[in-house]
């Protein structure tokens, strides 16, 4: 087991199972003061892109689409700020973690259109105007777009409030 006794794995993961929603919490985790800042800015937080990023990825070549979902996903369980969500609990300010993933990675084929290029672009610009949910969730959202066989992009949208820029950079690493 790694450091803390914790065993290794998660969904599929080896070398054992977390228990379903990982380790249970006892406690509400308070917001960081950058977290509170982003909170404390409302509705503008939940829909701007000053605290929303939407970056697509080409990915060229043969590519497991399954395999890559479930390793999304094995990442979405392992990493609690990224299933977590923020509320006001008896009036402080709080952080939510959730036992399982908000979401799992959407997917589209838009290979069997006469356009799929145009079509990509759409679901991008729709991804990116879509709002946040700071309260519900979730806070991070992947989509798969198939283009043809041997191209793929894959498309995350990350609000600032669960990983800013350089956490974004090593997660997609």
């Amino acid at each position: 087991a790694p450091a803390g006794g914790l065993p290794a794995g998660g969904p599929g993961g080896g070398g054992g199972e977390f228990p379903p929603g990982g380790v249970p919490r006892v406690t509400l985790p308070p917001l960081s003061v950058v977290q509170e800042v982003v909170w404390r800015h409302g509705p503008e937080a939940e829909r701007t892109a000053v605290f929303c990023d939407t970056t697509a990825y080409r990915l060229r070549g043969s590519l497991d689409a399954e395999a890559l979902c479930a390793a999304i996903r094995e990442l979405l369980f392992r990493h609690e700020s990224l299933r977590t969500t923020f509320n006001e609990v008896d009036g402080r300010l709080v952080q939510i973690i959730h036992p399982e993933p908000l979401s799992d990675v959407a997917s589209y084929d838009a290979g069997v259109l006469a356009d799929p290029y145009g079509e990509a672009r759409r679901l991008v610009g729709v991804e990116r105007r879509a709002p946040f949910d700071l309260r519900n969730g979730p806070l991070i959202r992947f989509m798969l777009i198939r283009l043809g066989k041997n191209e793929h992009w894959l498309v995350n949208s990350t609000h600032h409030i669960v990983a800013d820029a350089g956490s974004r950079a090593l997660l997609l690493r």
